[in-house]
Formats: structure tokens, C-alpha cells, sequence
């Protein structure tokens, strides 16, 4: 298949039914994509080669990526984000409402966060 694909909770983009190891300019967005020497989605970087200094979404192939302020992708599933889990995937994107099972335990998320921490919550 082509295009960005989570696999195993990495990001691959394929290309010709390769996975691309090469970086990605996003010049409309001000963003480089890098691969690794793996093909997986690792980081991003300013167009001008600059680090990034927050959080950064960014769009490529109709799927949101984010990316954390040291410039590393988040990884697919929870991310602890503060006091708060975010929860973000390729197919749902980064503002996800509704409930999702992950691995045995239910979850509630309101555009992506969930902040009950060992506590209920009236929804």
C-alpha cells in the first residue's frame, strides 16, 4: 500500500511500495519530515533546519501529524501530555472523542485528552 501507515506504533510513509528513507519538506507547513534508516517516522525540523520549540501539527497525506516540542513524533496510543493523557493515531487523528480500549483498560477522550486520573468523571 502506499502512503503513511502505522505499524506496530511506528509511522512508515511508502512510496512505490517502498518505505521512504529520505526527508520530507512540507514547505507550505514550514516543516521537514525525517525518516530514519528504517523508513520510520522519527522527528521534524523548520524548513530552515531550525529545531522546533513547540508543539507542531502538522498535515501530510489528509493525516494529522504531531509532534512534541523537541521536534519527536508522538507515538500512536496515549501520550502523557502534563496532567493529562492525549490520545492520538493515524486513522482518529489528535482531537478524538469517544471511548477507546487500549490494551485492557477503557477511555474516555474529549478532542484527545483525557484528564480522569484515578477518578470518575460524569460524562
Amino acid at each position: 500500500k502506499e502512503g503513511l501507515k502505522d505499524i506496530d506504533g511506528k509511522i512508515y510513509y511508502f512510496q512505490n511500495y517502498n518505505v521512504n528513507k529520505k526527508e520530507i519538506r512540507l514547505e507550505d507547513q514550514n516543516i521537514i519530515l525525517h525518516f530514519s534508516d528504517k523508513g520510520v517516522l522519527e522527528r521534524a525540523s523548520r524548513i530552515n533546519g531550525e529545531a522546533i520549540d513547540s508543539d507542531v501539527y502538522a498535515s501530510f497525506e489528509n493525516k494529522s501529524l504531531v509532534f512534541n516540542k523537541d521536534g519527536s513524533i508522538w507515538k500512536t496510543g496515549i501520550n502523557k501530555k502534563g496532567k493529562s493523557q492525549a490520545y492520538y493515531s493515524l486513522e482518529d487523528g489528535v482531537f478524538y472523542t469517544g471511548w477507546k480500549m487500549i490494551g485492557d483498560k477503557r477511555y474516555y477522550f474529549i478532542n484527545g485528552y483525557n484528564s480522569a486520573f484515578n477518578r470518575y468523571e460524569d460524562i
